[in-house]
């Protein structure tokens, strides 16, 4: 699977503590909980690069499945 080309072409995400809201349109969005707190997210093509304050970084192919890199 992969994020659906909808949030990829929107690319905003919003960081929220341990979760990042991946939105398609203003109101639209999926939430991914990382269960730790964020430093940084961002987009690598389709693919998005999470940045945990443990030191650890993460990246999603699509919201429900990570490798830690």
């Amino acid at each position: 699977m992969a994020f659906d080309k909808r949030y990829v072409d929107s690319g905003i995400l919003k960081i929220d503590g341990e979760k990042i809201k991946v939105y398609s349109t203003g109101g639209t969005y999926i939430t991914i909980n990382a269960g730790s707190d964020v430093r940084n997210a961002n987009w690598a093509g389709n693919e998005l690069i999470v940045h945990l304050a443990n030191g650890k970084t993460r990246r999603y192919s699509y919201e429900g499945s990570y490798k830690t890199v």
